[in-house]
């Protein structure tokens, strides 16, 4: 079975459509693709190397052996989520494009930062006090200079929408609303918060006591953050795509 693709009308490109749902649209998506796929499993090899070697320093004292296996478990479900993002890559890549991939220098600025503390997912999708307040101090002055400026309400864009919180909160005021993010990890991860709930968890490496200091679980979802029922309030229709805003 082909892979889903989007098709532009007016040039007849086809662009990837992740999951079914959530587009590539950029030049030479497949290229993306690979070039993005080779970063993933490098930083999940280099995670586990990681993990092994903090294994090796903890069990060196045996009384530590159940926090060992608290982080093992918390960070083994966090490379879950790369992995499941590299499935549904897969379907999507080519062998020519992944050999020329690997053999680029493939450098990374945010990606595996932001894999490793996952904090964009956490501020905006997991409902924690300090997370909300944040999400409030950006959310308030736009929604005034909106109310000033803004009389249609048709469709807005949202360029650099990151994890989609505010892109989400805009669909409370337009009829639609169309996030672009460059960033994969964070388009693929608000692709899944809005269809489902996605569980992962805080990790800590330092000052290691106990298994609490270790990690802690959060569930990122819609209703952690609106628990009111879907029919109490109309939204707009959110679109969000993997695109480049500059260009």
């Amino acid at each position: 079975e082909a892979p889903a693709t989007l098709v532009c009308e007016g040039c007849e490109e086809a662009y990837p459509l992740l999951d079914g749902k959530l587009p590539v649209l950029l030049p030479s998506p497949q290229e993306f693709l690979a070039r993005s796929w080779l970063l993933y499993e490098r930083f999940v090899n280099q995670q586990r190397e990681e993990i092994g070697k903090l294994s090796e320093h903890l069990a060196t004292d045996l009384s530590r052996a159940p926090l060992i296996n608290v982080f093992q478990i918390a960070a083994q479900r966090n490379l879950g989520l790369v992995r499941a993002m590299q499935e549904t890559m897969r379907p999507h890549l080519d062998l020519e494009s992944v050999a020329r991939a690997a053999m680029e220098e493939i450098r990374d600025t945010t990606e595996g930062s932001y894999f490793t503390s996952l904090s964009y997912l956490r501020r905006d999708w997991a409902g924690s006090p300090e997370g909300e307040a944040e999400i409030a101090a950006l959310r308030a002055p736009l929604f005034e200079v909106i109310a000033q400026h803004c009389d249609e309400r048709g469709m807005v864009l949202v360029p650099g929408a990151g994890a989609g919180r505010l892109a989400w909160e805009l669909a409370a005021l337009f009829d639609r609303v169309v996030g672009v993010e460059l960033s994969l990890s964070m388009a693929y991860q608000c692709h899944r918060v809005l269809r489902d709930e996605l569980e992962f968890f805080e990790l800590n490496t330092r000052n290691l006591r106990q298994a609490t200091d270790a990690t802690r679980r959060h569930t990122a979802s819609v209703h952690a953050v609106d628990p009111a029922p879907a029919g109490d309030r109309e939204r707009g229709a959110l679109t969000y795509l993997v695109g480049d805003a500059q260009t």
